[in-house]
């Protein structure tokens, strides 16, 4: 190992883009079930690997929410698979797991095994389409969920419909202000002057009055036509 290689942060933060492509999660009771259930919320095909299940994944199956195959893993069941997710806990089965999926280059979460993942699962907040993940590079989940819980206490309900707000207005303004980093900047001011507790609070005009008032002082005032209507707030 290189000294660049010792000095490399172990875990590069992204948000995977699942829908349509199929993940493998193998065993069928405790953690199976949330992780079944996170990867189908984010558009994924699931093909569930144990011989036996909980009642509530069964059901789901039977539902076709997912595929349940009643099988041992064989090298032949990545075939196709983007992501491997295994909750089972026979070290020798994750090791296996492990060294095929990289030979295959395939990413693997093995639950509470730190050594065979090439992927963590981080501790996850929603607040549609804001999501926030945390995640202590697999030294301590509790802790990350403890830090999950304590930030959710403190982040407001209405993040999700500012986050769509702002949405609306990130095309237009990027037609007055073309250059990445001037734009950048200003997005930057004005979340600091208070946009955010004002929509939040319910105040969508006095929202939309700072940003307005941002583009008049750069002598780029919106036209009607640049203008978003009222958004409503979670």
């Amino acid at each position: 190992m290189t000294k660049a290689d010792e000095a490399a942060i172990p875990g590069l933060p992204l948000f995977l883009d699942l829908r349509k492509k199929t993940c493998l999660v193998l065993g069928g009771e405790g953690e199976a079930g949330v992780k079944v259930k996170a990867l189908l919320q984010a558009g994924a095909r699931v093909v569930l690997l144990a011989e036996t299940v909980s009642p509530g994944l069964a059901s789901e199956a039977t539902g076709g929410q997912f595929v349940w195959l009643k099988e041992k893993f064989r090298p032949e069941h990545l075939e196709g698979v983007w992501f491997v997710l295994s909750t089972v806990r026979d070290p020798d089965v994750n090791a296996a797991i492990q060294l095929e999926a990289e030979r295959r280059r395939i990413f693997v979460n093995v639950v509470d095994q730190r050594r065979y993942c090439s992927a963590l699962w981080p501790a996850v907040i929603h607040r549609d389409p804001v999501v926030v993940a945390f995640s202590t590079g697999g030294t301590s989940p509790a802790l990350a969920g403890y830090l999950r819980r304590h930030i959710a206490d403190h982040l407001p309900a209405g993040m999700g419909a500012l986050a769509t707000w702002l949405g609306g207005w990130r095309s237009r303004i990027a037609r007055v202000i073309p250059d990445l980093e001037e734009r950048g900047r200003f997005w930057r001011i004005l979340l600091q002057e208070g946009i955010v507790d004002r929509f939040v609070a319910g105040n969508i005009d006095g929202a939309e009055n700072i940003i307005e008032d941002k583009l008049r002082k750069l002598g780029m005032k919106c036209s009607g036509e640049e203008k978003i209507p009222n958004a409503c707030v979670e």
